[in-house]
């Protein structure tokens, strides 16, 4: 990413836990942290000063796995897709389990429902986007 603002920060989950990488001079301080592909993470800008993130690299090919931890995770789709999050982008999750999509100001709650179905309704997940899980058992989201 380029180089922030100060106070910009970047949190990702891992192993449950939220990690915390933030800027100060132009630099991040851990300028080696990645985002893999079918991460995700959450910018916070306290700024008013915009910056864009590009990200580049090959399309990933095969039979691709983004596994979904047990608990709390930031995920994203492993494919530059758009769609709803399951009959479009094929997540599979257990009854109960539930998605938190950002929506201008607040965190929006999915939840999946025994049926099959999502309560509200089933999210539809923009490109590039990602999102918060938080599921009851480890699942594998195949494409």
């Amino acid at each position: 990413m380029p180089a922030p603002s100060n106070g910009v920060e970047l949190y990702k989950i891992v192993n449950g836990k939220f990690i915390t990488n933030s800027a100060a001079g132009g630099i991040w301080k851990n300028p080696d942290e990645k985002l893999e592909p079918g991460e995700g993470a959450i910018v916070f800008n306290p700024g008013s000063r915009t910056f864009t993130a590009n990200f580049r690299g090959e399309l990933l090919q095969g039979d691709l796995v983004n596994r979904i931890p047990a608990g709390l995770s930031i995920k994203g789709s492993l494919v530059p897709q758009s769609g709803p999050i399951t009959s479009g982008l094929q997540l599979q999750l257990s009854p109960f389990d539930n998605l938190y999509q950002w929506k201008t100001n607040r965190y929006e709650v999915y939840t999946y429902l025994p049926n099959g179905t999502w309560s509200p309704s089933e999210p539809l997940i923009r490109l590039g986007e990602s999102f918060i899980i938080r599921a009851n058992q480890s699942a594998t989201w195949s494409r």
